[in-house]
């Protein structure tokens, strides 16, 4: 009789493969499912960051928040070059503007790409939240209380800390407007900035408009310029007779800075076709009044070097219909430049081009603008306590930054400025998902 070979054990040993197999596979899911968490809290922290690096780009166009984000990300821990960074704009509210991220980075897996291969990318998303302004001002209006006059054709019973008559223009570009007072538009004048803020109100008359992010806040303004350390100098007075005495017109006089004082004082300009300037400090007391047809200029002010032109208080107290206007008369062409903080010289300040030294906002000096005039400045213009008259068909051209006690302009004439930054100021950024 031929006895069988037994098979018993076989099932254990199957068992055992299977469970085997089972704990490896289970082994492997577990490796999987935590690299893919660990690497899912590193693409998020990634896009946490490229979503806040971009909302700080709020102003910009939208080739820089295709810089910003993927750059952000890619400096974080575990982020490669395969990373997918799409960072767009949102929709925010009229205060508020929101950046959307979202990176999408493949990660290997041992065991689940087997099975599905759309768990071998982490895709996440982020959102940040940029608050908008206030943004950055270059003109700003610290008169609250003193009357701004208008243009009398048309301003009547206006008043303010910023204000257009007529046809005037005050245009700023890459920054906001603000007063601490008013702002009025009336006529057809026009005043447009990135942003126009007041303290008080904001109004419009006749044809005159207004155009920008309009936000009357009850906040006061903040000043774009650190206000100058008083100048201390010698009293008394240079006098500048000598330079423009005689019946003879002078074609050009070259007038040096004086920079320990004493100061030019009773300064006008009736026989000079142009005058010229050396970089460094220039004080005048007493009366200025740059006389019509006259052109002033700094040609060394060149690689840094500039000049700063400083009035005492009380030195320019003309008036805009009466027959005394001192400034810069009808006809004048000024091009002039500030010094920077690398080549400042003979006690320029740096970036201050104009500075007003009244401290008394209850009697401000005039500084008048008169009309036909072509005036370029490149650098700051500190005035907090002075009405500053832009009239008929003169343009100021500024580059940099403008703080006065009022400023009004009539007639044909007005401003523009730029900001020599480019834009507007970050705000704060909320992080939400």
């Amino acid at each position: 009789m031929k006895v069988q070979r037994s098979e018993r054990g076989q099932t254990t040993i199957f068992f055992t493969v299977f469970m085997a197999i089972v704990f490896l596979g289970m082994a492997a899911l577990a490796l999987d499912v935590g690299m893919l968490y660990r690497e899912k809290r590193m693409v998020q922290a990634a896009a946490d960051a490229a979503a806040i690096a971009a909302s700080a780009q709020y102003s910009s166009a939208s080739t820089a928040i295709t810089t910003s984000a993927p750059a952000a990300a890619l400096q974080q821990a575990g982020i490669t070059s395969s990373a997918v960074v799409t960072p767009t704009w949102g929709s925010g509210g009229t205060a508020q503007a929101d950046v959307v991220v979202n990176i999408s980075q493949p990660t290997p897996t041992y065991f689940l790409g087997a099975f599905k291969s759309s768990m071998k990318s982490i895709s996440v998303w982020a959102v940040a939240e940029a608050a908008k302004p206030p943004s950055a001002a270059c003109l700003v209006s610290t008169g609250a209380g003193i009357a701004g006059t208008g243009d009398p054709a048309d301003c009547s019973g206006a008043s303010g800390g910023i204000g257009a008559g007529n046809s005037g223009k005050i245009t700023t570009t890459n920054c906001g407007i603000c007063s601490d007072s008013a702002i009025y538009a009336c006529g057809s004048s026009t005043i447009s900035g990135t942003s126009v803020s007041s303290e008080g109100t904001i109004t419009t008359s006749g044809n005159g408009s207004i155009s920008g992010s309009k936000s009357p806040s009850g906040a006061a303004c903040a000043s774009p310029i650190t206000a100058p350390t008083p100048l201390v100098y010698s009293s008394g007075c240079n006098s500048n007779d000598s330079l423009f005495a005689g019946p003879n017109y002078a074609s050009s006089v070259t007038l040096p800075p004086n920079p320990t004082g004493p100061a030019y004082c009773g300064f006008t300009t009736t026989h000079v076709g142009a005058l010229i300037l050396t970089p460094g400090l220039y004080i005048f007391d007493a009366g200025f009044n740059l006389g019509g047809g006259i052109s002033l200029t700094c040609p060394t002010c060149t690689g840094g070097a500039g000049v700063t032109l400083y009035f005492t208080s009380g030195s320019l107290n003309g008036s805009i219909n009466g027959s005394v206007q001192e400034g810069f008369a009808n006809g004048t062409t000024v091009n002039l430049t500030a010094a920077t903080s690398a080549g400042a010289t003979n006690g320029a300040i740096p970036g201050i081009l104009i500075w007003d030294g009244n401290t008394n906002s209850s009697s401000p000096d005039l500084i008048y603008f008169g009309g036909g005039s072509g005036t370029t400045l490149t650098g700051s213009f500190y005035a907090p306590n002075s009405n500053v008259y832009m009239d008929n068909y003169g343009v100021t051209t500024l580059t940099g930054s403008m703080v006065v006690g009022t400023l009004t302009a009539g007639g044909s004439g007005g401003i523009t400025l730029t900001s020599p930054g480019g834009g507007a100021a970050a705000g704060q950024v909320t992080l939400v998902r």
